[in-house]
């Protein structure tokens, strides 16, 4: 039971502007008990979800999100703190894309240090899965969770929120809590399978994301289309516009940078959104402006990106002054919910 009132108070932590969600935070032992009485009854119903459509401008494409209602939001939950351990101990380690301790950062690490070596490899490759999360199928992601999880009831549970995502036993729903998971679930095997049978291509995956980089080329394309056959099997597919490439030519572009041997620089598309940013908080600088500003100052840490900087960025804002408003803003809202 302490696992569902944990859940009802996550819930309520995590949108702290929702005021039905600060309710149940404000009574989580009793919310917690019914939730925990219904899922060991087995009566537990998952409710249909929201559906929303965003526009991604970042990437020029409208996704569909599928919003559950808070009480499934919680169901999942509790389901996540049991399974969130047992599934991060299973990932492989450069499976950086929604991890807890790892993410962008972690791909990012990786990259530099097998380029940045005294006979660095030669070529590299960028592949993607193509519309991943709405063709990952329920039964790639049900094997994952049998390798790590033998309750049957458990399982079973996982199965339910699967069918509330959708009825055909294929997609996963953006905007549910564990869908991130479920998608890593089903590509665990596959990447520890490819660690295994090619052992000199080394590679970082974030979600759908791959880049390789190794010194022999035909070890590359083999490698690549294990991968295409691998997905093919399990119901998905690799798009068709993968690439191998040397390094030297074009750098590897993964997670808005491009790497070089010994260099790392900013992707063209997040270099113009930085520089239109820094143009408008000069502007008018507000909350939201000077988040936006400490989390670039944040990316452009982890390149070269000096001469950005001094051109870019000092000449119109000042980070130091965003850090100040930040801080004082998050004291007043801290003030004002104590009163």
């Amino acid at each position: 039971m302490e696992n569902c009132i944990l859940a009802e108070r996550l819930i309520a932590k995590n949108k702290p502007d929702n005021r039905m969600a600060k309710h149940i935070g404000k009574y989580a032992e009793k919310y917690g008990a019914t939730l925990y009485a219904r899922l060991k009854e087995g009566t537990f119903a998952f409710h249909e979800a929201k559906k929303t459509t965003i526009q991604d401008s970042y990437k020029g494409k409208s996704r569909e999100l599928q919003i559950p209602c808070l009480e499934d939001q919680a169901a999942m939950q509790a389901w996540l703190n049991v399974a969130t351990p047992y599934i991060e101990r299973s990932n492989y380690y450069y499976n950086c894309g929604s991890i807890p301790g790892a993410g962008q950062l972690r791909s990012v690490q990786a990259l530099k240090k097998w380029l940045g070596v005294k006979r660095p490899p030669k070529w590299a490759g960028s592949t993607d899965i193509r519309k991943f999360y709405a063709s990952c199928p329920h039964s790639a992601v049900m094997r994952g969770l049998k390798r790590i999880f033998k309750d049957k009831r458990f399982l079973a549970f996982a199965g339910e929120i699967m069918d509330a995502m959708s009825s055909t036993g294929v997609g996963l729903a953006l905007g549910f809590p564990v869908s991130h998971w479920f998608a890593n679930v089903a590509l665990s095997a596959l990447d520890h399978e490819l660690k295994a049978e090619f052992p000199d291509v080394h590679f970082t995956r974030y979600m759908d994301d791959i880049a390789f980089v190794c010194h022999n080329k035909r070890h590359l394309r083999k490698a690549i289309r294990h991968l295409a056959k691998r997905l093919r099997q399990m119901g998905m597919e690799l798009k068709h516009n993968w690439q191998i490439y040397q390094i030297r030519c074009r750098g590897i572009t993964f997670l808005s940078y491009r790497f070089f041997h010994g260099r790392t620089i900013l992707a063209k598309p997040l270099m113009f959104r930085i520089a239109r940013k820094m143009r408008r908080a000069a502007t008018a600088l507000s909350f939201h402006t000077a988040l936006s500003v400490v989390s670039y100052m944040g990316i452009l840490k982890h390149c070269d990106s000096y001469h950005f900087r001094r051109d870019r960025v000092y000449p119109y804002v000042d980070p130091k002054k965003c850090r100040r408003m930040i801080s004082d803003a998050s004291k007043k809202n801290i003030l004002f919910r104590a009163a």
